[in-house]
Formats: structure tokens, C-alpha cells, sequence
């Protein structure tokens, strides 16, 4: 009869333990770098006449240090239209092709009368921060597996 005795194995687990934990707080700290940094480039984006849509912006967070959710947007009722625009020239393409349904709410058929340009300040910031907090959680992860 052969007997295995492996006497390192809780050892290993809480040193993964530990791994894991601070790699989760490594995550939810990025979260909230991204967080913060689309709630201060949307606001520098804003066009620089809309002094009140400046004035709407909110930013709210709830959760645990483990479950987060960060809520950043503007109260202005007309935020929507100067982010996608009213007129013929509504592109969202690419990764900003998710928001095209919202945004075909606010085209106006009255062109060219009130046509509104599309200025991205809110989506272009969540965007950018979408794909930092991408490559700063594939990096957390690539440490995990050293």
C-alpha cells in the first residue's frame, strides 16, 4: 500500500487566499479610479456654454468593498439631446453602438430647425474608463496566475 501525504496544501490555500482578497481589493480600487475619472472628464467635456448642464451633474455610490456600483450622469432635461444630438448626423458606431437605441429616442424629425449636434461628453468618458478598467483588471489577473 502507498500513502500520499501532502503537508503544504493549507499553506498554499491561504497564501491563494490572501492573493485573492488583495486582488479584489486591487479591482474595486480601480473601480473607483475609473469611477472618478469619468465623473471628471465628462464634466470637462461638457460644451462650455451649458453652465447649467455642468451644474446637473450627479455622481452616486452604493455597495460593499466587495460590490460596487457607481451611478454618474447629468439632470439637465436636455443632457440626452446634447450627448447623442437631435439631427440627421446621430452616428454611434463602434463601442458606442450600445447606446444608438437610447439614443434614437431623442431624434427630432423637424430637420433643420432643431437639429442639435451630438457633443459626446458622458459616453466618451465612460468609454475611455471602460477600457482602462479592462486592461487594469487583466493585469490584476495576470498577477494572480505568477
Amino acid at each position: 500500500m502507498i500513502k500520499v501525504k501532502f503537508t503544504g496544501a493549507k499553506v498554499f490555500y491561504n497564501k491563494l487566499e490572501r492573493a485573492s482578497n488583495q486582488r479584489m481589493d486591487d479591482i474595486m480600487r480601480s473601480l473607483d479610479d475609473e469611477a472618478k475619472m469619468i465623473e471628471t472628464r465628462s464634466l470637462r467635456d461638457v460644451p462650455i456654454y451649458e453652465g447649467d448642464l455642468m451644474r446637473s451633474q450627479y455622481v452616486k455610490q452604493k455597495g460593499t468593498s466587495t460590490m460596487r456600483e457607481h451611478e454618474i450622469g447629468f439632470t439637465a432635461k436636455h443632457a440626452a439631446y446634447k450627448e447623442f444630438g437631435t439631427g440627421p448626423g446621430l452616428n454611434l458606431g463602434g463601442e458606442y453602438s450600445e447606446f444608438s437605441d437610447y439614443a434614437n429616442k431623442f431624434k427630432t424629425t423637424n430637420f433643420p430647425s432643431n437639429s442639435t449636434r451630438q457633443k459626446k461628453y458622458l459616453i466618451s468618458a465612460f468609454i475611455l474608463s471602460r477600457r482602462g478598467f479592462d486592461r487594469k483588471v487583466k493585469t490584476i489577473m495576470k498577477n494572480i496566475l505568477k
